[in-house]
């Protein structure tokens, strides 16, 4: 299911922010050339901030070492998030701007990234996971998403774990509530 734009203008910002990281790579490239030239002639180099316009496109430049330094990783992903205009981006970035950040992720099996995406799925209050484009972004920025439902006492789950569903079938929100148990008891 395509989402659609909620303004006509949003296609045309995505348009010229990819032209943007297009530019900045081409200026990075030309400062490591430059850097490149200059320590074959045995000189210093120019430019030490060879990497930083790409970062600040993506936003990581806004991240400082130690921000996220003893958070929980579910408090320092809506903290990243919070810095980054209200749409979704990758986990990759994510991750990227976590580890810079200092977050220490869990040693152990799977490694950050493992540690990262379970904690995003196990808070499906808080995250909405674009599994198409491995984007994930704030559950309050997407009101149609589905709320997690609460737990009745004594019911039991489908076992489908969490984030199994992300986002409201429209129709289904208007469907009604399953039929009473057709074994003769109320």
């Amino acid at each position: 299911m395509d989402a659609k734009p909620s303004n006509p203008l949003d296609a045309a910002v995505e348009v010229l922010r990819q032209q943007l990281e297009t530019l900045l790579e081409q200026v990075s490239d030309k400062k490591k050339l430059i850097n490149s030239l200059l320590a074959s002639m045995g000189k210093p180099a120019m430019f030490d901030d060879v990497d930083a316009p790409k970062a600040a496109a993506s936003g990581l430049a806004s991240v400082h070492p130690g921000q996220f330094y003893g958070k929980a990783i579910p408090t320092a992903v809506k903290e990243y998030l919070n810095l980054r205009p209200k749409k979704a981006v990758p986990i990759a970035e994510v991750l990227d701007a976590l580890k810079k950040g200092g977050l220490a992720f869990p040693e152990g099996a799977g490694g950050a990234e493992r540690a990262l995406r379970i904690s995003i799925g196990k808070n499906t209050r808080d995250f909405v996971v674009f599994k198409d484009t491995d984007h994930v972004g704030q559950a309050e920025w997407y009101p149609a998403a589905r709320k997690p439902q609460e737990k009745k006492p004594g019911t039991v789950t489908n076992g489908a774990g969490a984030g199994a569903a992300d986002v409201v079938d429209d129709d289904a929100a208007d469907a009604p509530a399953d039929p009473e148990p057709s074994d003769g008891t109320k």
